[in-house]
């Protein structure tokens, strides 16, 4: 039963192995590809098992495993016009975070996983065309990202401006996501009142403006606010919380239950600065997340970009901390066995604070660029759920 929901282990993957917090317009806005490229990129997430004295039983327990497989191909089709394709295939297999109950002997939260017997698969197919125009660029974005369970069609639509002879790049961008979810689990291996969903559907839209300074020849400056709203159904239908009663010690268990809407707010910076005498660039990111659960978060990003002949080192560092949904806790505890209006034991909604440190090696080899990367996240908070893990990501890109 693994983390279904629109933002759960994908799109986890995704944002924390990406080299930084990337935003609309940070090159040249009219500049169209000049060749043909094609790239490719395989990586291998592997979380850290669930130890013994963290799960009810006392069992260590091996979590999620997922190999992603990504291919990218831009192909421009004149001076003013280029498409992008981009296709993803993803497998993931291993044990998630079900829910989480006080332990009887310690007192305790500890928690229940699966057990190791999930396996997916998941394809997403990307398309983007791309007009340019004088002093700017109109982008236009459809895809399809489907697994058993799960189908969701997404779009954009954006436009960059440039001003003050290209020192300054304006973006203006509308974003759509239509989902549809058919939960497998069979509702007979629910336990206490669980019961299981046929299926569901959510949406989002999402709205982003931002902008891109030149600040002099040796850094720029780049920052935007994106608002997105999401309603339908935002539960995960795979989680579940106990309620214990704090008398007679007796557990219930029911789905978790989340509000219809979700209005979130984020704010991101980037600041690069190139030093010529070092022929390095310091990359410093941040980010500033809010929305209407109560949960707020704060991203520090900084990398370095060492380039020697044809090689490019880069390490980096980001530390990341968010605070508790309003609606969160590990487990309940009410006399009546039933948790009252919305709840969620889910670690992602959970307060915490994590670091990733990462190093990424790169060189050129003529029309070729290899691509070697590994990352280690860890994290800490009050949930026994909370993840650790590690990704490895080899790659290559061809300029025909």
């Amino acid at each position: 039963m693994p983390d279904k929901s629109k933002d759960g282990i994908s799109q986890t993957l995704l944002v924390l192995t990406s080299s930084a917090m990337a935003l609309p317009g940070l090159g040249k806005a009219d500049v169209p590809p000049d060749k043909p490229s094609a790239g490719f990129r395989f990586s291998s997430y592997t979380e850290s098992d669930t130890s013994a004295g963290q799960t009810l039983g006392g069992t260590s327990i091996s979590r999620y495993d997922i190999d992603v497989l990504h291919a990218r191909v831009v192909w421009p089709q004149s001076d003013t016009l280029a498409f992008a394709f981009d296709f993803d295939y993803e497998t993931m297999s291993g044990a998630t975070p079900w829910y989480v109950a006080q332990d009887p002997t310690t007192q305790e939260a500890v928690v229940v996983m699966t057990g190791a017997s999930v396996d997916d698969t998941r394809y997403d197919m990307k398309g983007k065309g791309s007009y340019y125009i004088k002093e700017g660029r109109l982008d236009a974005t459809l895809g399809l990202s489907t697994e058993e369970d799960y189908e969701a069609f997404y779009g954009g639509l954006g436009v960059a401006l440039e001003f003050y002879n290209k020192h300054v790049t304006v973006d203006v961008g509308v974003s759509f996501s239509v989902d549809r979810l058919e939960p497998t689990v069979s509702e007979n291996s629910l336990p206490g009142n669980a019961d299981r969903i046929d299926d569901a559907r959510k949406s989002s839209f999402g709205v982003y403006v931002g902008f891109s300074q030149v600040l002099n020849r040796f850094s720029t400056f780049q920052s935007g606010i994106n608002y997105t709203v999401k309603t339908g159904y935002l539960t995960d239908p795979y989680k579940l919380v106990a309620v214990l009663d704090p008398v007679t010690s007796n557990v219930n268990t029911w789905n978790e239950n989340r509000p219809g809407d979700r209005l979130q707010l984020a704010w991101t910076s980037r600041y690069r600065l190139f030093f010529e005498r070092y022929q390095g660039a310091l990359h410093l990111d941040y980010r500033f997340y809010s929305d209407n659960w109560s949960l707020d978060s704060h991203t520090i990003d900084a990398s370095w970009y060492q380039t020697y002949n044809s090689w490019t080192i880069v390490p980096g560092f980001r530390y990341y901390t968010q605070s508790e949904a309003s609606f969160y806790e590990p487990y309940f505890s009410t006399a009546s066995l039933q948790p009252v209006d919305f709840a969620s034991s889910d670690y992602r909604l959970s307060g915490f604070d994590a670091t990733s440190f990462r190093f990424k090696l790169e060189r050129s080899f003529g029309v070729w660029h290899g691509i070697f990367s590994y990352e280690i996240y860890s994290s800490s908070g009050d949930s026994p759920a909370l993840v650790d893990f590690d990704v490895l990501t080899l790659g290559f890109d061809y300029k025909f």
